[in-house]
């Protein structure tokens, strides 16, 4: 089964995650940039989805040292900016650092599950 890391400080949005990809993949959760990069190592995840907003490291920090990790496989890991931030500037950052997409929360189950699906096998 695919696994699907979401790296986001809010739990809610994890197992709101876990209910829409129930049948898709299975949903890992990590609550802190901090411990993103690590996780990734040890889960060898399909996809990241990854907020922007986070305390001490956000999204932006995780998806550079993403890239820069010594293992390719760990620095080629799809990565999707999931988060509340629709700031063009932003998004131009993030797809700049390496983003392989960006969707704004709120958007719909088929426009998430359409940017994720395809990374999913």
């Amino acid at each position: 089964m695919a696994t699907i890391l979401l790296i986001d400080d809010h739990s809610e949005t994890c197992e709101a995650l876990r209910r829409l990809f129930g049948r898709a993949g299975h949903v890992a959760c990590v609550d802190t940039g901090a411990a993103a990069v690590e996780s990734i190592r040890q889960t060898r995840p399909a996809v990241v989805l990854l907020d922007y907003m986070m305390p001490e490291v956000d999204g932006l920090e995780v998806l550079a040292r993403l890239r820069a990790d010594a293992d390719p496989a760990v620095a080629r890991t799809p990565v999707v900016m999931y988060t509340a931030v629709a700031d063009p500037a932003i998004i131009e950052r993030a797809k700049a650092a390496g983003a392989d997409d960006y969707v704004v929360k709120g958007a719909g189950f088929r426009e998430l599950m359409g940017k994720v699906g395809r990374f999913l096998k």
